[in-house]
């Protein structure tokens, strides 16, 4: 373990932002994943509820082959593999920019928080109303086009969840980043923020598909991608 643990702070010396995109595509496509098969556990117990004495023996077959979108996985690892370096950047101009001091030892902890907490919080705001509602733009507008769609379904999928997915992720990223910027160093706080959005994808994967598919009405809805 320890070894393999040596070889990631080696790639991520040698090749920060190859291997940062590689780190998050990976867990994005697991979040996406965690997502599909929720939601498909969901439909066969549907089928159990109803009296079908066969879902349970069609229910591997049925998750590996034929409902599982393995597309839409691909999608979300591409995604999020494209937008890491972004992410780095945007982390590395924070560091400059809004440096949180470190503690001096022996400091009373009254006079730790006042010397931490001020920063933080501005670097917090800084970082939700600038980057969290680019971020939200970004995912939505690459995995449209990702999905085949062009302007006026990016403008449609914007109108209808960019807003409440903003929201959601006031509930989440603010106690995630505060974690990352006061204990995570710079070269590591993308793998963290990484390991965190995998949650997060599963949630903006669940989001995603509850859009109606590209190229129909907005009350033609796919019955898989409905919940």
């Amino acid at each position: 373990m320890t070894s393999r643990f040596s070889a990631i702070r080696s790639l991520l010396g040698k090749r920060p932002v190859l291997s940062m995109a590689i780190f998050s595509g990976a867990l994005a496509g697991t979040g996406d994943f965690m997502a599909q098969f929720i939601k498909l556990n969901e439909e066969f117990k549907q089928l159990e509820s109803q009296g079908n004495k066969e879902s349970t023996k069609l229910k591997f077959a049925s998750f590996a082959l034929p409902k599982y979108d393995l597309l839409r996985t691909a999608r979300f690892a591409v995604n999020a593999a494209l937008f890491a370096p972004i992410v780095f950047k945007w982390h590395s101009f924070l560091h400059r920019k809004l440096p949180i001091p470190d503690p001096t030892p022996g400091m009373a902890i009254k006079a730790r928080i006042i010397q931490t907490v001020p920063p933080l919080l501005r670097r917090l705001i800084v970082d939700q109303a600038i980057f969290g509602p680019l971020a939200n733009t970004v995912f939505f507008t690459t995995i449209t086009l990702l999905e085949g769609g062009w302007i006026d379904d990016i403008r449609d999928k914007l109108k209808r969840l960019w807003w409440n997915t903003y929201v959601t992720g006031l509930y989440v990223w603010p106690t995630a980043q505060a974690i990352n910027f006061t204990f995570v160093p710079l070269m590591y706080r993308v793998p963290f923020g990484s390991s965190v959005s995998m949650f997060w994808q599963c949630y903006m994967s669940w989001t995603n598909s509850s859009a109606p598919a590209i190229g129909l009405v907005p009350d033609q809805v796919l019955p898989t991608q409905t919940h």
